[in-house]
């Protein structure tokens, strides 16, 4: 096969290949964030020790020449939503774990057949694998509670996000608006979060 027929034939099997990307609940997106990179709770996942001091030392007014235990000090919720609404430069967007999840749609010439909401994934995963042919088996989820409503992590969202200020929240919402708008996620408020609005 020539280098012309070998691109024709892999162009021709990208053409006929289905794409599928997983969106989360941006509310519980950002606990599990919040969670597994800043919190000094011992979950999955590693923790970012830089955006650690960047939070600490804005939140809590640390010199710069004053040391940090990073190992054994880590920010608030509060501390941690307070800088990511206030951030004017946006330092957080810029690691993956915190980052818009629709700039993640918008890959140069990239197209997805389907978008699917996390919490659904359990249901939709099967169906839409078996659509596609596709026999292999997708993690489940962190939490083996089946129910999303049911998930720790919602559970804590719930509680610490309604424990915030109003402005806070808006502020929140405006930085991931989209987010919400893509799928339809519903507030941390209403009965079924974390499900988007059917």
């Amino acid at each position: 096969m020539t280098a012309g027929n070998q691109w024709k034939h892999f162009a021709d099997k990208l053409n006929e290949a289905q794409s599928f990307v997983v969106l989360r609940n941006p509310w519980v997106r950002a606990m599990s964030g919040y969670r597994q990179k800043l919190s000094l709770e011992n979950v999955q996942g590693n923790i970012l020790p830089n955006l650690r001091n960047i939070i600490l030392r804005h939140e809590r007014n640390i010199p710069k020449d004053t040391e940090i235990d990073l190992e054994n000090t880590a920010p608030t919720f509060l501390e941690y939503i307070t800088y990511f609404v206030n951030d004017k430069k946006d330092l957080l967007m810029k690691d993956v774990h915190f980052r818009r999840q629709y700039t993640f749609l918008s890959i140069n010439k990239t197209r997805y057949d389907y978008i699917l909401p996390m919490e659904y994934l359990d249901q939709l995963s099967r169906g839409l694998l078996e659509k596609l042919n596709i026999n292999i088996e997708l993690p489940d989820a962190y939490d083996s509670v089946r129910d999303p409503r049911n998930q720790s992590s919602v559970i804590m969202t719930k509680q610490l996000f309604s424990s915030l200020d109003k402005d806070v929240i808006e502020k929140f919402y405006e930085k991931y608006k989209y987010d919400f708008l893509l799928l339809n996620y519903s507030n941390f408020s209403d009965p079924e979060f974390p499900f988007p609005k059917i």
